[in-house]
């Protein structure tokens, strides 16, 4: 079974004038240098953890050896499915990553963190970026319908448009015999 959890671009976003930009909407990797990304990176293993309960994303609440090196690591965030994409209150209510969950993610040499959300902390979201990619990890923004993953473990199938802009497009399939 398939599921798209890629988010369309929108015309009418109230978030900030730098976020509604044509090149940030939708799902998007987020990149502060020319990336040239793996194609072995096209399908990865996927993980999910559903966070919604969270202020704060910090380890304790993450089973380390849940995470495998080279997977698609997928927090659950609710903040899409609670306020719609493109509405203010998406761009403005967020949940913030600790340093230490992003530094075991970066250890453990996965590929991918993706989020339903339009960020991962409330503050330095450039540096966390070129942290990341300096590692091999590409972050992925405004995923949806996470709602319909019902297992921890599936296939994640990412493509990737490279287009001269600060973000590239990209296309989030997920597969499983449990989704929805």
């Amino acid at each position: 079974m398939l599921i798209e959890l890629t988010t369309q671009k929108i015309d009418n976003a109230q978030g900030s004038q730098d976020i509604i930009e044509y090149d940030k909407q939708g799902t998007h990797i987020i990149k502060t240098s020319p990336l040239d990304i793996p194609t072995e990176y096209f399908s990865r293993k996927g993980v999910i953890f559903d966070v919604r309960n969270m202020d704060v994303i910090n380890i304790d609440y993450i089973t380390r050896n849940k995470i495998y090196k080279d997977s698609f690591i997928i927090f659950r965030t609710g903040i899409l499915e609670e306020y719609g994409y493109g509405s203010y209150e998406y761009f403005t209510k967020y949940k913030d990553f600790s340093d230490e969950i992003l530094n075991v993610l970066i250890t453990k040499g996965i590929s991918f963190i993706g989020v339903d959300a339009p960020y991962l902390k409330k503050e330095a979201n450039d540096f966390l970026t070129e942290y990341c990619e300096r590692a091999g990890i590409y972050i992925v923004k405004n995923l949806s319908n996470l709602d319909k993953i019902y297992e921890e473990r599936f296939t994640v199938n990412i493509m990737w448009f490279n287009e001269p802009s600060e973000c590239i497009r990209c296309r989030v399939i997920a597969s499983s015999n449990n989704i929805l």
